[in-house]
């Protein structure tokens, strides 16, 4: 599925959970389309595309992945400027 979010500014987090095959991407050529925020759970072949992540109000995380380390399958965040956020880890799911 795929779903095109018109420019603005969406004072809120997107929560995309328990989901398959999704693409959200924002409207960029026509204007910046702002948001505080992305949080995944449980999801497989997600796609960001477009966004200006706006961190600084409400979400502080910018995208986040919930569900610990083997709950997201396959997430794509490309084009999207993200800002203004902290960042985390847990050390669980650290590589070596």
């Amino acid at each position: 599925m795929r779903i095109l979010v018109n420019p603005g500014t969406y004072d809120e987090v997107v929560s995309v959970r328990n989901r398959a095959s999704l693409s959200l991407e924002g409207l960029s050529a026509v204007g910046l389309v702002t948001v505080r925020g992305f949080r995944i759970s449980d999801s497989t072949d997600i796609t960001l595309a477009y966004f200006d992540i706006d961190g600084s109000v409400r979400a502080r995380h910018g995208v986040k992945l919930l569900g610990g380390c083997n709950a997201n399958q396959r997430v794509t965040v490309h084009d999207c400027m993200i800002h203004d956020v902290q960042g985390t880890h847990d050390p669980l799911c650290q590589r070596e």
